[in-house]
């Protein structure tokens, strides 16, 4: 918080309040993966957003907002594995 100035204006335009609305609505989904830790790195990611919104920070803002990004790519990417572990497996056992 204390890094935060007011830097980078042209990324806090109204599009940022739908941006950090869409990555809070993404990140709760991610809770719903019954898998330790994998919803922290968009949390954070959260986190940073909000705080560069509110410190009318765009620098903050976009780190959150690729920090959200990679979280929620690596939860996709988690959640694919698991899908198709469990995919595999009853395909063994259904034969």
């Amino acid at each position: 918080e204390a890094a935060c100035r007011p830097r980078w204006a042209w990324v806090l335009g109204p599009v940022a309040d739908r941006l950090v609305g869409f990555f809070a609505l993404a990140t709760g989904l991610t809770i719903l993966v019954p898998v330790p830790g994998l919803y922290v790195p968009s949390a954070l990611g959260l986190v940073a957003m909000a705080l560069g919104r509110l410190r009318r920070d765009g620098l903050v803002f976009a780190v959150g907002l690729s920090l959200s990004l990679l979280g929620l790519a690596f939860a996709v990417t988690v959640a694919a594995g698991i899908a198709a572990l469990a995919w595999a497996a009853l395909a063994a056992w259904l034969r």
